[in-house]
């Protein structure tokens, strides 16, 4: 940091000692320095009128200078307020002789650094502290402006002689007389110039606890932040100190615990889904007949009591039904009645979609959405086609009412290489049963292995090998819930040209 060159700020001599009384003779500055010094190892030392290192010790503020562009968060750019204003907002004067912790307050307290009395003497300055033009020292630059920070924020709190009585009292500064001191506090204001201080004393009086937060989210000092004078030094008076706020907390705690007991005492809430249930991802099972023929018994199947409680068993959330020509049947005489005794599971239905491969890649996994679900569906090639290109697991039920179709081969054969299980009418839930117990199977025999790509090696699997082989909706992701519509062309065109296959 560049620093005009200095100047002595003041040439009063308000000390009242035999030295100051003859200016003329050679002096020692050495009775202005303290007894003894702490260096930065803890060794004590006697420290010297031209001591460069305990100049800096107690001058230099390189911890608030690092993070100068940030103090404006911490303090208002202003001279800091007298020191009966202090003791009118209840903050209690704590000496400290870190010039980091100099008009640093916390809670009822300020840290001030007391007017050590060789920085009051002229000739020191003269000494030690200004520099010329013609012998330009930079260390010398950085401790004349720390210094003249440093004095000028006494002029600020020391305003009136009450302010005075109070420094004097606090130790804050050498005995003095009153008028010494205003003459002196008026040399050093009318010399005053902001650019040539340290940019720190721009800044008044600093909040602790937000010097704190800066050092610890900017800096790195999670723990320490910037200082912990404040902290507690036992458990005791930080119990002491925090007893009202955790009284309230466990209080409000107690008071939720006790009104969700008496929720559960409720017949209103035993069966209300959102209380009983915690939030969970979704699930979804996909049951679909196909359009070409009517597959009423598998739809029955699904609707049965006992395997709507094998679904929520299971923590699915949606069962979705694509009724085919069932569906003013369903959707009229079956549905209503159901919704409302499996509050935990949502189900819809509908007849006929251009493209079931949509609803089926609801079943697929996701993340933090979604738990991997499952397809259960007529044995028709289209479908099974779609299910394998939408990489989901599934439970393949023929319909036993077709003759000559092959769907109990094709049934087979799927689950003979591990590409879903054969359902049979009567035991669906048996099949999710033997389905997890296929795809653990399926995780151990064909486990993830790293693939490269064009940015990063990835992990791929069975069904994302399967998926990719069907080069079809790979990259698919779920659209939102598709409404009932009237017969759709495509699921039938894609039905029709399956069998035609087959046959």
């Amino acid at each position: 940091m560049d620093v005009p060159y200095a100047s002595l700020p003041f040439t009063v001599r308000v000390l009242d000692d035999a030295a100051a009384a003859a200016p003329e003779s050679p002096r020692d500055l050495t009775d202005l320095m303290p007894a003894t010094t702490r260096t930065r190892h803890d060794q004590i030392t006697v420290p010297g009128p031209s001591d460069t290192d305990f100049l800096e010790r107690e001058l230099l503020v390189h911890r608030l200078n690092d993070v100068q562009d940030l103090l404006w968060i911490c303090g208002r750019p202003m001279p800091p307020r007298p020191l009966h204003y202090q003791a009118m907002t209840s903050r209690d004067v704590t000496v400290t002789e870190n010039p980091e912790l100099h008009l640093v307050w916390a809670k009822n307290r300020i840290f001030i650094k007391p007017l050590p009395r060789w920085l009051l003497d002229p000739d020191f300055w003269a000494a030690h502290l200004v520099t010329s033009q013609r012998q330009p020292d930079t260390q010398k630059q950085q401790l004349a402006a720390c210094a003249l920070g440093f004095l000028f924020t006494y002029t600020a709190l020391i305003a009136y002689e009450s302010d005075f009585r109070i420094a004097i009292d606090k130790g804050l500064v050498p005995e003095m007389s009153w008028d010494k001191w205003r003459a002196l506090s008026g040399q050093v204001v009318r010399n005053h110039c902001y650019a040539s201080v340290n940019p720190r004393y721009w800044y008044g009086e600093l909040r602790l606890s937000r010097l704190n937060k800066i050092y610890r989210f900017r800096m790195g000092y999670v723990l320490r932040g910037y200082s912990k004078v404040v902290s507690h030094a036992v458990y005791e008076d930080l119990l002491q100190d925090n007893f009202a706020t955790l009284a309230a907390v466990l209080g409000y705690v107690v008071i939720v615990l006790t009104a969700m007991q008496v929720g559960l005492s409720t017949e209103k809430l035993t069966g209300d889904r959102v209380f009983q249930d915690p939030p969970r991802p979704e699930r979804h099972c996909l049951v679909t007949v196909g359009a070409t023929a009517r597959f009423t018994q598998l739809l029955s199947e699904a609707l049965d009591p006992s395997f709507l409680d094998f679904l929520v068993n299971e923590r699915y959330t949606h069962l979705t039904l694509q009724c085919g020509k069932d569906f003013e049947h369903f959707s009229r005489e079956v549905l209503p009645s159901l919704v409302t005794r499996h509050p935990a599971l949502e189900i819809t239905a509908f007849d006929f979609v251009d493209d079931l491969a949509v609803e089926m890649a609801k079943c697929r996994a996701q993340p933090g959405v979604r738990d991997a679900g499952v397809v259960i569906c007529h044995a028709g090639t289209g479908t099974i086609l779609d299910g394998m290109r939408v990489s989901v697991p599934l439970v393949v039920v023929p319909n036993p009412t077709l003759k000559d179709n092959h769907q109990v081969e094709l049934a087979e054969e799927i689950q003979r290489q591990g590409y879903g299980i054969w359902g049979r009418l009567d035991d669906i839930s048996w099949a999710l049963e033997q389905l997890a117990l296929l795809l653990s199977k399926n995780e151990q025999q064909f486990w993830p292995h790293p693939v490269s790509s064009e940015t990063a090696p990835v992990d791929v699997d069975l069904w994302q090998a399967s998926s990719a082989l069907m080069g079809r909706y790979s990259g698919e992701a779920a659209p939102a819930p598709t409404a009932a519509v009237a017969g759709g062309t495509g699921e039938v065109q894609r039905e029709e040209v399956a069998q035609m296959t087959m046959g």
